[in-house]
């Protein structure tokens, strides 16, 4: 075997692997367990650093969470707009 077919059979293994159900469960309880320790040691639940004075999230958590939180909200809007059949242009 070549080092790149290595690389890709380990990446297909790998990605397999991270679907099984029972390591999914695993994986859903270690973040929980990481975001309260974080929580309740006063740090930003996405990296560790010091978040926003009364909040959860740094600055740069945070903004990112509202830039995704609106693209999702925009893809949501686009979606039921498209199965309505209604136009956004009047």
């Amino acid at each position: 075997m070549t080092a790149e077919a290595t690389a890709e059979a380990r990446r297909q293994y790998e990605q397999t692997r991270a679907q099984n159900p029972v390591r999914q469960e695993a994986q859903r309880q270690y973040t929980q367990k990481k975001i309260q320790s974080r929580k309740a040691d006063g740090l930003c639940v996405g990296c560790a650093s010091p978040p926003v004075p009364g909040q959860t999230r740094c600055p740069t958590c945070a903004h990112e969470h509202q830039q995704s939180r609106r693209r999702s909200e925009t893809a949501a809007r686009q979606e039921i707009t498209r199965a309505s059949g209604q136009s956004t242009f009047l």
